[in-house]
C-alpha cells in the first residue's frame, strides 16, 4: 500500500512539474505579429461631429446675419503727379539798343578822375581802400573805328592794348575816367596790372586826351 501511494505521489509531482515546466515555456515564446490595420483615406474617414455652442434660436440668424456683413472698400491708389522739368532759356543776345545805352553812358561818365590828379602813391592808396571791383564804362567799338594810340601811354604794351581792346577800352578818355573800383575790375584781366598805378596811367591818358581835343 505504500509503495501505491508513494507511486500517486510521483506521478502527481510530475504533473504538476510539467505543467509548470509548460507555462514558462508558453510565457517565453514569442506572440505571433498583428495583422496591421488598413488606413482610411481622408476622404473615407467619417466627418466629426460639430455641435453648436450656441443655443438654436441665435444658431439659425448666423447666416442671415452674414448676408449683412459688408468688407471695407479699398482706397484709391493716389496718383503722383511728377512736374516735367523746366527748359533751360539760353540768353537772349544783347539788343542794339542795350548797347546804344551802354555807349551812351561812356560817354555821360566823368571826363577825368580825381585820380588823375594825385600821385602814385596815393593812387595805390585809394586802390587799397576802394570796395569790391566794379566795371568801367566800355564800348562795344571804337569811334568811327578808330581807337586812340594807347601805346603812347608809358605802361601799355602791344600785349596790354589787345587786352584793353577786348575789354571795349578803346579811348584816352575812358581810361582817365577809371576810379579805383575801375582799376581792380581791369586788374584782374591784364597783365602787369600794377603798371595803371606805378605810371599813373588815369593822368597821361587825361593829359592825352585834352591835347587831342586840341
Amino acid at each position: 500500500m505504500s509503495m501505491l501511494l508513494k507511486s500517486a505521489v510521483l506521478l502527481i509531482a510530475a504533473f504538476l512539474i510539467g505543467r509548470g515546466i509548460g507555462y514558462l515555456l508558453s510565457r517565453q515564446a514569442p506572440k505571433p505579429a498583428e495583422k496591421p490595420k488598413p488606413r482610411l483615406l481622408e476622404d473615407e474617414l467619417p466627418a466629426p461631429a460639430t455641435e453648436s455652442i450656441l443655443p438654436p434660436g441665435e444658431a439659425e440668424l448666423m447666416p442671415l446675419e452674414r448676408d449683412y456683413v459688408t468688407m471695407p472698400a479699398e482706397a484709391a491708389p493716389v496718383a503722383t503727379v511728377v512736374e516735367a522739368p523746366k527748359a533751360k532759356t539760353t540768353p537772349k543776345p544783347e539788343p542794339e539798343v542795350a548797347a546804344k545805352t551802354r555807349a551812351r553812358k561812356a560817354e555821360a561818365a566823368p571826363t577825368v578822375s580825381p585820380l588823375a590828379a594825385m600821385t602814385p602813391d596815393q593812387v595805390e592808396a585809394a586802390v587799397a581802400a576802394a570796395d569790391a571791383p566794379v566795371e568801367p564804362a566800355r564800348l562795344k567799338a571804337a569811334d568811327k573805328g578808330k581807337p586812340d594810340a594807347l601805346l603812347d601811354i608809358i605802361g601799355i604794351g602791344p600785349v596790354n592794348e589787345v587786352q584793353l581792346h577786348a575789354l571795349g577800352i578803346y579811348h584816352f578818355r575812358q581810361i582817365a575816367a577809371w576810379t579805383p573800383e575801375n582799376i581792380k575790375w581791369v586788374s584782374e584781366r591784364i597783365k602787369f596790372p600794377s603798371r595803371i598805378v606805378r605810371e599813373n596811367w588815369m593822368k597821361q591818358a587825361a593829359e592825352m586826351d585834352a591835347a587831342k581835343k586840341g
